[in-house]
């Protein structure tokens, strides 16, 4: 690139620094999508609760090395932004991660990150209903559509509440209404003192808590006894996973609304269904198509002006 096209470039970010930010998120998208297939392969290698486990002590230990190089311009905790850096450590890894992971041992990554699409539409929702934001008919509107094609997505196989593939829809359903959660709640913290900050004191909670539960979990893997190819995705998920997109999400978070950066949740079916076809040679079922279709519709529904 030469200095006259960097330096349009530049200008061209400061005119519409949104830009960069939305950059930012295809590319966060781009690594949560993998994420669907990555976790799905590392389950087969070890239980869901070990695999949180390593996952979290990598993703600590990164954290810890880049804090502490960076430790001289770090602010203070305030006394009161404790209490939400607990809460959002336990929304974060002994709940949506656990989920997420569990979630995949009974459904397919398509299914998963249709649920991950609804994340704009619950955020919409715990805003008007906790914290006073007003909604219109149109967003009401857009919200019933959503869920509607959530319903048909989690009848995908047939009306058996018992079944695992309906668990496993269920379990995914919860992790991302955690994530929602971890994301309209994070936002403060993350303007307050910093997307990478943030996402540091939010893992480092996260894993103390985990910490506490994990010997009381039905793990069923040995650490010593894990493959070293369960190790590789196990460190994917830590590092680039839990690392850099928690950090890319939280960047965009001290940035722009909670909302606007939820919706960018919607390029996940799409990039997943994608890569179902590409890498198993398989495509999902007619009902799944449907179902996402109403839930992407209903979501960007809700977020039009």
């Amino acid at each position: 690139m030469t200095r006259q096209a960097s330096t349009t470039h530049k200008e061209s970010l400061l005119k519409n620094p949104l830009a960069g930010v939305y950059g930012v998120m295809v590319i966060q998208q781009l690594i949560a999508a993998s994420t669907h297939f990555i976790a799905k392969f590392a389950n087969e290698g070890a239980d869901p609760f070990t695999i949180v486990f390593l996952r979290g002590v990598m993703c600590v230990m990164a954290f810890a090395v880049i804090l502490f190089w960076q430790r001289k311009s770090l602010r203070a905790i305030d006394r009161e932004d404790w209490k939400l850096i607990l809460l959002l450590g336990a929304l974060n890894i002994p709940l949506n991660q656990v989920l997420f992971v569990s979630g995949l041992r009974f459904t397919v990554p398509a299914n998963a990150a249709l649920a991950y699409a609804l994340v704009p539409a619950f955020v919409l929702v715990f805003s008007v209903l906790f914290f006073g934001e007003k909604t219109t008919a149109r967003k009401t509107i857009g919200i019933a559509i959503a869920f509607l094609g959530t319903i048909l997505v989690l009848f995908e196989r047939g009306i058996d509440l018992t079944s695992d593939f309906f668990f496993g829809n269920i379990l995914e359903l919860a992790a991302a209404i955690s994530w929602a959660w971890y994301s309209l709640l994070g936002q403060r913290l993350a303007q307050k003192y910093g997307a990478i900050y943030a996402t540091g004191l939010t893992m480092i909670s996260g894993m103390a808590w985990y910490s506490l539960i994990f010997p009381f979990l039905p793990t069923t893997t040995p650490l010593m006894g894990i493959s070293g190819m369960t190790l590789f995705y196990t460190a994917y998920l830590g590092l680039l996973v839990s690392v850099l997109g928690y950090w890319l999400w939280y960047y965009a978070l001290a940035r722009i609304p909670a909302s606007n950066v939820a919706v960018f949740s919607n390029l996940q079916p799409v990039l997943v269904t994608i890569a179902t076809v590409i890498v198993f040679g398989t495509s999902p079922s007619l009902l799944f198509f449907l179902g996402g279709i109403l839930v992407l519709a209903g979501v960007l529904l809700t977020q039009r002006k």
